[in-house]
């Protein structure tokens, strides 16, 4: 699946043309499954390649945008090697970039500085978002908790949305409250804008509204985040 701002794409001609319409020059991807062996991860950047080039060939530049799943160990090397740095080490830069979810990996424990550090030039756009705190069970870590989104669970029949529950939505929303107002949790916010020497858009993305300092709604967590990063 591909998106351009906020849409997904399915990579079909139609949804590409439209992507050259709007102008827009990145195209992002997620991993799944996201559970990898060294081989399956290798696999997945054998992927990620040929699909990059062939959007290169049309325009565009695709970038990985990550949830927490993507800092998950490799499967036998865990506490060595990440998912991430699998991808990184053999992906072609020509055909993929990332698009730096910073709250979602900090969950994980990962140093999002120095991931930035490494390879400044890939990171073009980073997605600002607070942790407060880092997981510590797989079910935190997870975007889509197995234990909600199974194979039982119902789906909208015109549009195959998920259909849950309001105490499944209230779960969802609430597993999110490590996400707090910039620079109230443990991300080095300097260190990042300092290392990422090459990103041409922070932008504000919030799981979670209520924090100090908001009133509970995503056009005050924007303004307080744009105030934030102006001050750096």
């Amino acid at each position: 699946n591909l998106k351009v701002s906020g849409m997904r794409l399915s990579g079909k001609k139609e949804d590409l043309e439209f992507a050259k319409k709007v102008g827009a020059k990145y195209l992002s991807t997620d991993v799944s499954p996201v559970e990898f062996t060294r081989e399956e991860a290798l696999g997945f950047c054998k992927k990620l390649n040929e699909v990059g080039k062939e959007l290169k060939e049309q325009g565009f530049m695709q970038v990985l945008h990550n949830h927490s799943e993507e800092f998950f160990w490799i499967k036998g090397e865990e506490g060595k090697t990440r998912v991430y740095d699998v991808i990184m080490e053999n992906t072609n830069p020509e055909y993929l970039a990332f698009e730096l979810d910073t709250g979602w990996a900090a969950y994980t424990g990962a140093d999002i500085v120095e991931y930035v550090k490494k390879a400044p030039e890939r990171f073009p756009v980073i997605h600002v978002k607070e942790c407060t705190r880092i997981g510590k069970t797989v079910e935190e870590l997870e975007h889509f908790p197995k234990s909600i989104f199974n194979a039982n669970l119902p789906r909208n029949p015109q549009t195959g949305a998920p259909m849950l529950t309001e105490e499944q939505k209230a779960y969802m929303y609430e597993t999110r409250s490590w996400n707090g107002g910039l620079g109230q949790g443990i991300i080095d916010w300097k260190g990042l804008v300092d290392a990422a020497t090459s990103c041409i858009a922070f932008i504000s993305e919030r799981e979670y509204y209520h924090y100090d300092g908001s009133d509970g709604t995503p056009e005050c967590c924007a303004k307080l985040d744009y105030e934030f990063m102006r001050s750096l």
